[in-house]
């Protein structure tokens, strides 16, 4: 698994140290800033041009962001060369728009980030197409 590498990239991009408090939970020494950080492999399509990374992103991964002044989820595309870290408040309204899995009384939303010429979108099934968030890629 690269989640380590990940981890590594995050915290000098925050310019702090991330301390591990759950099975993919970090945070800050502070504790103001909260990480969910989830990593997936490359799914290449029959061109290649195109890439998806597949995450299930459950609900409680949500509230523990949103307990925080500073939640940031981390997705992992296919290496630690790729990583978008996407603000709750930024990631939240969007959650609403993908498809969801019911396990139980609980559930999980399946985030499916494409990446297309160095472009990094996030699926909206249900909204008015996928949203950019190259901007939130770490360089």
């Amino acid at each position: 698994s690269y989640r380590n590498e990940c981890l590594e990239r995050i915290s000098r991009h925050l310019g702090e140290r991330l301390i591990k408090d759950g099975k993919v939970s970090y945070s800050t020494p502070s504790g103001s800033s909260q990480i969910i950080c989830l990593i997936s492999k490359t799914y290449e399509n029959k061109s290649k041009a195109k890439k998806l990374y597949w995450y299930s992103f459950p609900r409680s991964h949500k509230e523990i962001l949103m307990d925080h002044s500073h939640g940031y989820a981390a997705f992992g595309c296919g290496s630690a060369e790729k990583i978008t870290l996407l603000p709750i408040e930024f990631l939240e309204p969007l959650l609403h728009n993908m498809n969801k899995t019911e396990q139980g009384s609980d559930f999980y939303w399946h985030v499916k980030i494409h990446e297309e010429n160095d472009r990094f979108t996030v699926e909206q099934p249900f909204g008015s197409g996928p949203t950019d968030i190259t901007k939130y890629v770490i360089k």
